[in-house]
């Protein structure tokens, strides 16, 4: 399978994965994207799908993980130091969700 043929393939997965996330009338976020393409990937009889689905949640966790380093270091830089408070989950909230406490 070439590069582009892989690139198509995972488009499309990702379109499915997003599709099935709005009929369910669900959050649309990374969590709930990466739940629903392990979900998929757990079902795929497929094996070319298997890894590109694979691939996609590694390439969404690997970019995820760099947004939240990339965000500690420009809070560390912006402050001169973060105290002894670090996000764990990330610094952002997601969009849509309210607390409730």
């Amino acid at each position: 399978m070439n590069r582009s043929e892989f690139e198509k393939l995972t488009d499309g997965i990702i379109g499915e994965a997003v599709f099935s996330l709005l009929k369910r009338k669900g959050p649309v976020n990374n969590k709930a994207l990466i739940v629903e393409l392990s979900n998929m990937e757990t079902i795929e009889s497929d094996p070319h799908r298997r890894a590109a689905i694979k691939s996609i949640i590694t390439e969404i966790k690997t970019m995820l993980s760099e947004r939240d380093k990339a965000e500690r270091k420009k809070a560390i830089s912006k402050n001169g130091t973060t105290g002894n408070v670090l996000p764990l989950f990330g610094a952002r909230q997601q969009q849509g969700m309210k607390k409730i406490h």
